[in-house]
């Protein structure tokens, strides 16, 4: 048993608290993190949670779960991330798109596969499209050619603080009518056949790898890469200078619509803050939970802070119970923050609660006698 602990526990039980402890931990944090590739709630190598954080440090963070918020929020001084879509939007979602950019937005959409991307770049009315092919580099790379440093970049707001960005396994943009952001080194080919060596038909060249196109009001700029964004690139190269400058807006839209996963905990919350009739209910029930507290709070710490000391009877003194002296010794070494007129209260009504459960047998002092111990018991 262990003698130090207000209550006799013995080393079973605290290996089960231990592991309940362990287990609610382990809910928790998949509660409020998400597993899923480039996922803004992913802490893990390949998530994009820190690019949320340093959304978080300047701007107003909106993680969209319906594009729906598109028409939401004010679209001048706006940024919207849409990386790696997982599926095709819809033309009321691509209506929605389209309009936050011609109203002044700005989208940014980061992929290395060109289905679903080349598909909104299109119906969105923007002539960047993504190769799909690989890119490599065998002179100017990191742990591999495919793991290539873009050094060239433009004389451009976004790439003003950057000399290079590091691409893993990216691919490179037909640009269209758009101005090329940043391009790899004449150094690089396209893999066509995917035999990563440089063959007769593959040419060396400058390939874009990021470009920005106006579009109404607004802009729409294509990243060849999504890896440019997630953890474990953000501080390679200029990769975060290059992600504070994409985020230097009010407000930075995370589009979780079409591929990323929001955790339940986290959907939650989100749905509160989305939501003014959740809110509304949530703030009559904390007003309930105030009213229940004004009027009861007393004896239900009185009863939490009694139970201990139920507990500290042993075996040998079932009936055993405090005295004042004791209970307030023990409050006041608990909680030496309280002053000494509300601790007065809680050790009255604790007390109190004592008295009800040891109904009164004449005795004073504070303790009750044992009859069975004190001979005045039936005898066997």
């Amino acid at each position: 048993m262990l003698r130090w602990l207000p209550f006799t526990t013995t080393y079973p039980q605290i290996v089960l608290i231990a592991l309940t402890i362990a287990l609610a931990l382990a809910v928790l944090f998949g509660a409020v993190t998400s597993g899923i590739a480039f996922g803004s709630y992913n802490p893990s190598w390949e998530g994009t949670s820190e690019l949320r954080e340093e959304a978080d440090i300047d701007s107003e963070v909106i993680v969209a779960t319906d594009t729906e918020r598109y028409e939401s929020i004010e679209a001048n001084g706006t940024v919207a991330f849409i990386i790696a879509p997982d599926q095709q939007y819809d033309p009321e979602e691509i209506d929605r798109v389209q309009s936050f950019v011609d109203n002044g937005g700005i989208v940014i959409i980061a992929d290395d596969l060109p289905g679903n991307s080349n598909q909104l770049l299109a119906d969105i009315g923007s002539t960047i499209r993504l190769d799909g092919d690989p890119v490599r580099d065998d002179r100017n790379y990191q742990e591999s050619p495919a793991l290539l440093r873009a050094t060239e970049t433009a004389d451009h707001p976004l790439t003003n603080d950057i000399d290079e960005l590091a691409l893993n396994h990216g691919t490179v943009l037909n640009p269209g009518e758009a101005s090329v952001l940043v391009r790899t080194s004449e150094y690089a080919y396209i893999d066509r056949n995917r035999n990563e060596e440089l063959d007769d038909d593959e040419t060396l060249a400058s390939y874009p790898v990021v470009a920005v196109e106006e579009q109404g009001d607004g802009e729409i700029l294509v990243i060849s890469d999504p890896s440019v964004l997630i953890n474990v690139m953000i501080d390679r190269s200029d990769n975060r200078a290059f992600v504070q400058a994409l985020v230097d807006e009010d407000r930075v839209l995370l589009d979780t619509t079409h591929g990323d996963e929001i955790p339940p905990l986290m959907g939650v919350l989100l749905a509160v803050q989305n939501s003014a009739p959740l809110q509304l209910l949530i703030g009559f029930a904390g007003i309930g939970l105030v009213a229940v507290w004004s009027r009861g709070g007393l004896r239900v710490v009185s009863r939490r802070l009694w139970s201990p000391f139920v507990r500290m009877q042993t075996d040998e003194s079932p009936n055993v119970a405090l005295g004042p002296a004791d209970i307030g010794s023990v409050v006041a070494t608990e909680h030496p923050d309280w002053d000494e007129s509300y601790r007065n209260q809680i050790t009255t009504a604790i007390i109190s609660q004592q008295d009800d459960n040891h109904p009164n047998d004449g005795s004073s002092g504070g303790t009750r006698r044992n009859p069975k111990r004190d001979g005045e018991g039936p005898d066997r």
